[in-house]
């Protein structure tokens, strides 16, 4: 009796063998994983092409940078593949979808950017290529404070650092050039000692030019103040005495910071407590000086 599952029988030796018809279908579905395993095997990966900007561009911090790509595979449609891509950057991460994005907001430094896609066949397809962000340097005085006050002629030592995400921080700081809005450029680089700034309020720029050719500077204010000539009586000594309707000769020098000396001296005025006015320059002569002290 043939058994009522049986679907087809044979005989093989004398005995009828009989398979179900589940066993066809489990056959004919692993034959159909087996093709798709193999076609997977041999199909191509897509091939992704970052066609802007050009590998190792630079762009300032800001700008902004426009990505286009493209992807192809020889069994999806390009077009569609190629909206698919992801950009992302090693930096900053996630940046869009699709064959063209653009962003402002890359951060400092140097990235890598990848696009990247996956076809049909799960298969990835992936381009790289390099972008450097450059920002502005940062110029920092660190020496004198802001707002302090010196005496004409006193050495005045300034001192600045610079910083930048892109080049090297010590060659740019030595590489820094001051100024004052009063008296113009201060002559050094880097650190640098002033004795020479006129009388009256400068504001101090320290400035840098980085490898990118963005410039940043800093600025304090100092004010220089006159501090007035120096007179020296070097004749006759203090406390001499002499008799009345004796000729006196008076001497003195002055010095300035500021002023010329010999034209500074012949403009000294003299004069006495007792008497008032005796006369003007560096050296005169007195006998009329009335007694007393």
């Amino acid at each position: 009796m043939t058994p009522p599952f049986a679907a087809a029988s044979e005989k093989i030796g004398g005995t009828a063998s009989y398979f179900h018809p589940n066993a066809l279908f489990g056959r004919t579905l692993a034959a159909v994983i087996l093709l798709m395993l193999a076609g997977a095997a041999f199909a191509d990966a897509p091939t992704v092409t970052i066609t802007a900007p050009s590998n190792n561009a630079t762009f300032n911090v800001g700008s902004l940078v426009d990505f286009t790509a493209t992807a192809e595979d020889l069994e999806d449609d390009d077009v569609a593949l190629t909206a698919l891509i992801t950009w992302s950057s090693d930096l900053d991460g996630p940046l869009g979808t699709g064959g063209a994005v653009s962003t402002s907001a890359l951060s400092a430094g140097s990235h890598t950017i990848t696009a990247s896609v996956m076809d049909a066949e799960f298969l990835d397809g992936t381009d790289s290529i390099t972008v450097d962000i450059n920002a502005a340097p940062t110029v920092t005085i660190t020496a004198p404070a802001d707002g302090l006050t010196f005496d004409f002629g006193t050495p005045i030592n300034f001192d600045a650092n610079a910083t930048d995400a892109e080049d090297n921080d010590v060659p740019l700081t030595n590489q820094i050039t001051w100024s004052s809005d009063v008296d113009g450029a201060l002559t050094g680089n880097g650190s640098i000692s002033v004795s020479t700034l006129t009388v009256g309020t400068h504001v101090i720029t320290a400035s840098v030019t980085d490898s990118g050719f963005l410039p940043g500077s800093g600025s304090i204010s100092v004010t220089i103040i006159n501090t007035g000539p120096t007179v020296t009586i070097t004749s006759p000594l203090d406390g001499l005495s002499v008799n009345s309707g004796t000729l006196i000769g008076f001497q003195a020098n002055a010095t300035d910071l500021e002023d010329d000396d010999v034209a500074l001296t012949a403009a000294i005025d003299w004069s006495s407590d007792l008497d008032g006015a005796l006369g003007t320059g560096g050296s005169i002569d007195v006998s009329t000086l009335s007694v007393g002290s």
